[in-house]
């Protein structure tokens, strides 16, 4: 017997419900939370509710605006629905906000770099890579609990930590992944793994 055979429908219903009978109530909670801690900032915070059919043309004209200094779309769009350029249609859609205007880190140009450890996007060093949000708040905690040692050199600042990273989700996951990883050859384990040894249990 597969439990998860038996689960599916009762899954999807769920799933159904969620996406379709609340409206989009997560991403809109998500959003009215965004507006007010970006009020409590001094950020100015306009939403702007687009069909999906117009997404693409609103991204680009909010990447030619210049009263627009930063973009974040809520995520899932379209889900796992195919691009014509390969990948998601999500995935392109993170990819036509312009490197200036991305307040995610999500592009693929800041993702590639914070695999590859590249701080700055340009040679200059003047324009630091955003990072997304998670890991850098995760680096954030751990640096308030004295686990992140800033005396150590680049690279180095988290060595000899052993960190599990438990979530399913490939956004998330990979760059938390990736993002500790980078700050000191710390040995993240795959999803579905977990080290009774680790130090921190994210």
């Amino acid at each position: 017997m597969n439990a998860a055979t038996i689960a599916e429908p009762f899954s999807l219903a769920v799933r159904q419900y969620i996406e379709q009978d609340m409206g989009g109530v997560g991403p809109k909670l998500y959003a009215e939370w965004t507006g007010k801690t970006c009020a409590r900032d001094g950020i100015r915070y306009e939403l702007r509710e687009v069909p999906k059919d117009e997404l693409l043309e609103a991204l680009e004209k909010a990447n030619k605006d210049s009263d627009v200094h930063g973009i974040l779309v809520y995520y899932p769009c379209f889900g796992a629905f195919p691009s014509f350029f390969g990948g998601t249609m999500d995935d392109f859609l993170r990819d036509s906000i312009s490197i200036k205007k991305d307040v995610e880190g999500l592009c693929q140009l800041y993702r590639g770099n914070l695999y590859r450890n590249i701080r700055y996007v340009d040679d200059e060093k003047t324009q630091k890579c955003v990072l997304f949000c998670t890991p850098l708040a995760i680096v954030k905690i751990l640096e308030h609990l004295g686990v992140y040692d800033k005396t150590k050199p680049t690279g180095d600042h988290l060595s000899g930590v052993n960190i599990t990273v438990v979530n399913r989700s490939d956004i998330v996951t990979a760059n938390v992944s990736y993002s500790l990883t980078c700050r000191g050859r710390v040995r993240c384990l795959d999803t579905i793994e977990f080290d009774l040894h680790s130090n921190w249990l994210l």
